[in-house]
Protein backbone atom coordinates (compact mmCIF):
# COMPACT_ATOMS: atom_id res chain seq x y z
CA UNK A 1 0.00 0.00 0.00
CA UNK A 2 1.19 3.06 -1.02
CA UNK A 3 -0.03 5.16 2.28
CA UNK A 4 1.81 8.12 3.77
CA UNK A 5 3.86 7.41 7.03
CA UNK A 6 1.70 7.28 10.02
CA UNK A 7 3.37 10.27 12.00
CA UNK A 8 2.98 13.15 9.45
CA UNK A 9 0.33 15.87 10.14
CA UNK A 10 -3.46 15.99 9.72
CA UNK A 11 -4.68 18.16 7.40
CA UNK A 12 -7.62 20.89 8.66
CA UNK A 13 -10.42 19.56 9.71
CA UNK A 14 -13.41 20.29 7.22
CA UNK A 15 -17.31 21.47 7.83
CA UNK A 16 -18.06 18.59 9.74
CA UNK A 17 -21.88 18.08 7.99
CA UNK A 18 -20.08 17.13 4.94
CA UNK A 19 -19.29 13.70 7.06
CA UNK A 20 -21.90 11.33 5.46
CA UNK A 21 -21.12 12.64 2.12
CA UNK A 22 -17.19 11.98 2.12
CA UNK A 23 -18.06 8.67 3.98
CA UNK A 24 -20.74 7.88 0.96
CA UNK A 25 -17.52 9.08 -1.46
CA UNK A 26 -14.91 6.66 0.30
CA UNK A 27 -17.21 3.78 -0.35
CA UNK A 28 -17.34 4.55 -3.94
CA UNK A 29 -13.51 5.12 -4.30
CA UNK A 30 -12.44 1.98 -2.42
CA UNK A 31 -15.20 0.08 -4.34
CA UNK A 32 -13.85 1.36 -7.26
CA UNK A 33 -9.85 -0.12 -6.91
CA UNK A 34 -8.32 3.45 -4.64
CA UNK A 35 -5.57 1.67 -3.02
CA UNK A 36 -4.19 4.73 -1.04
CA UNK A 37 -5.24 5.78 2.31
CA UNK A 38 -8.80 7.54 2.73
CA UNK A 39 -7.82 10.26 5.65
CA UNK A 40 -10.62 10.72 7.75
CA UNK A 41 -10.43 14.51 7.47
CA UNK A 42 -12.54 15.61 10.83
CA UNK A 43 -10.36 13.58 12.99
CA UNK A 44 -8.00 15.62 14.97
CA UNK A 45 -5.56 13.41 15.64
CA UNK A 46 -4.19 9.70 14.35
CA UNK A 47 -6.26 8.17 16.24
CA UNK A 48 -9.53 6.72 15.11
CA UNK A 49 -12.30 8.75 13.33
CA UNK A 50 -15.40 9.21 14.15
CA UNK A 51 -18.95 10.41 13.35
CA UNK A 52 -22.39 10.94 15.16
CA UNK A 53 -25.01 9.11 13.33
CA UNK A 54 -28.89 9.13 15.34
CA UNK A 55 -27.11 10.62 18.50
CA UNK A 56 -24.60 7.74 19.18
CA UNK A 57 -20.89 8.47 18.01
CA UNK A 58 -19.44 5.72 16.06
CA UNK A 59 -16.08 4.92 14.17
CA UNK A 60 -15.80 6.22 10.96
CA UNK A 61 -14.43 3.49 9.30
CA UNK A 62 -17.33 0.71 10.54
CA UNK A 63 -19.80 3.20 9.56
CA UNK A 64 -17.54 2.98 5.80
CA UNK A 65 -17.89 -0.84 6.27
CA UNK A 66 -21.63 -0.84 6.84
CA UNK A 67 -22.35 1.70 3.58
CA UNK A 68 -20.04 -1.11 1.75
CA UNK A 69 -22.38 -3.74 2.25
CA UNK A 70 -20.12 -5.87 4.75
CA UNK A 71 -21.31 -7.88 7.47
CA UNK A 72 -19.52 -7.66 10.64
CA UNK A 73 -19.11 -10.72 12.69
CA UNK A 74 -19.82 -10.26 16.28
CA UNK A 75 -16.69 -10.65 18.88
CA UNK A 76 -14.11 -9.90 15.99
CA UNK A 77 -12.47 -6.73 15.09
CA UNK A 78 -11.61 -4.54 11.65
CA UNK A 79 -7.81 -4.93 11.61
CA UNK A 80 -6.60 -1.96 9.70
CA UNK A 81 -4.02 -3.50 7.27
CA UNK A 82 -2.05 -0.43 6.13
CA UNK A 83 -1.53 0.25 10.04
CA UNK A 84 -3.03 3.38 10.47
CA UNK A 85 -6.25 4.29 12.17
CA UNK A 86 -6.96 7.20 10.92
CA UNK A 87 -7.83 5.20 7.85
CA UNK A 88 -11.68 4.62 6.06
CA UNK A 89 -10.44 2.59 2.92
CA UNK A 90 -12.47 -0.69 3.28
CA UNK A 91 -9.60 -2.17 1.13
CA UNK A 92 -7.27 -1.39 3.99
CA UNK A 93 -9.73 -2.98 6.71
CA UNK A 94 -9.94 -7.25 7.26
CA UNK A 95 -12.03 -9.06 10.01
CA UNK A 96 -9.49 -10.83 12.94
CA UNK A 97 -9.69 -11.92 16.40
CA UNK A 98 -8.37 -9.07 19.30
CA UNK A 99 -5.14 -11.47 19.14
CA UNK A 100 -4.36 -11.00 15.12
CA UNK A 101 -5.64 -6.44 15.60
CA UNK A 102 -2.98 -6.73 18.81
CA UNK A 103 -0.10 -8.23 16.58
CA UNK A 104 -0.65 -5.63 13.65
CA UNK A 105 -0.48 -2.54 16.15
CA UNK A 106 3.16 -3.70 17.92
CA UNK A 107 4.02 -4.80 14.02
CA UNK A 108 2.66 -1.37 12.72
CA UNK A 109 4.09 0.18 15.70
CA UNK A 110 0.83 1.37 16.77
CA UNK A 111 1.46 0.21 20.25
CA UNK A 112 4.54 2.25 22.73
CA UNK A 113 6.25 -0.77 23.97
CA UNK A 114 9.73 -0.18 26.42
CA UNK A 115 11.42 2.92 26.05
CA UNK A 116 8.83 4.65 23.72
CA UNK A 117 6.13 4.16 26.16
CA UNK A 118 5.74 7.47 28.58
CA UNK A 119 5.90 5.80 31.90
CA UNK A 120 9.03 3.77 30.90
CA UNK A 121 12.19 4.10 33.07
CA UNK A 122 14.11 1.06 32.17
CA UNK A 123 16.11 0.71 28.57
CA UNK A 124 16.08 -2.50 26.95
CA UNK A 125 20.12 -2.46 28.10
CA UNK A 126 19.01 -2.14 31.52
CA UNK A 127 16.22 -5.00 30.88
CA UNK A 128 18.40 -7.70 29.53
CA UNK A 129 20.94 -6.91 32.33
CA UNK A 130 18.91 -7.57 34.55
CA UNK A 131 17.77 -10.69 33.41
CA UNK A 132 21.66 -11.99 33.19
CA UNK A 133 22.18 -10.65 36.57
CA UNK A 134 22.66 -12.66 39.25
CA UNK A 135 22.16 -10.15 42.08
CA UNK A 136 19.21 -9.90 44.17
CA UNK A 137 15.97 -7.75 43.11
CA UNK A 138 16.50 -5.19 46.07
CA UNK A 139 20.17 -4.82 44.75
CA UNK A 140 19.18 -4.05 41.40
CA UNK A 141 15.74 -1.95 41.79
CA UNK A 142 18.17 0.29 43.56
CA UNK A 143 20.35 0.81 41.18
CA UNK A 144 18.24 1.24 38.31
CA UNK A 145 15.41 3.40 40.18
CA UNK A 146 12.83 1.01 39.93
CA UNK A 147 10.93 -1.39 42.57
CA UNK A 148 11.80 -4.83 43.50
CA UNK A 149 8.47 -6.27 42.42
CA UNK A 150 9.50 -5.00 38.58
CA UNK A 151 12.85 -6.83 38.73
CA UNK A 152 11.24 -9.82 39.05
CA UNK A 153 8.43 -9.54 36.80
CA UNK A 154 11.36 -8.96 34.32
CA UNK A 155 13.42 -11.64 35.19
CA UNK A 156 9.70 -13.73 35.17
CA UNK A 157 9.31 -12.26 31.33
CA UNK A 158 5.50 -10.82 32.27
CA UNK A 159 6.98 -7.33 32.00
CA UNK A 160 9.26 -6.26 28.81
CA UNK A 161 8.04 -10.16 27.77
CA UNK A 162 8.51 -9.08 23.80
CA UNK A 163 12.50 -8.16 24.83
CA UNK A 164 14.62 -11.17 24.06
Amino acid sequence: MTCPSPDRKVRQRAPYRAAPAFIAEAVQRALAGEQDCIDWPYATSERYGSIRIGGRTQRAHLVALEQAGRVMTPGMDQRHRCGRRICINISHLEEGTRVQNMADAIEHGSIARGRRHGRSTLEEASVLAIRASQESSAVLAERYGVRPNQITRIRARTSWAWLT
